[in-house]
């Protein structure tokens, strides 16, 4: 029994670390691009290229 659980909550804790390593992904910026952030409550145009207001509700 206790061999049983020892499994299970070792499957489970190789399950979980395979999810979070699949989680990291690639960056999506290119070497030496700077990011653009914007400060509330302004979000970035359709191009990414500058800051501006929201659109109204």
């Amino acid at each position: 029994m206790t061999t049983t659980i020892k499994l299970l909550k070792l499957s489970a804790l190789a399950l979980a670390a395979l999810m979070l390593a699949a989680c990291g992904g690639g960056d999506s910026t290119k070497p030496g691009e700077v990011l653009l952030t914007c400060n509330v409550p302004q979000i970035p145009n359709a191009a990414g290229t500058e800051c501006v207001a929201p659109p109204p509700d």
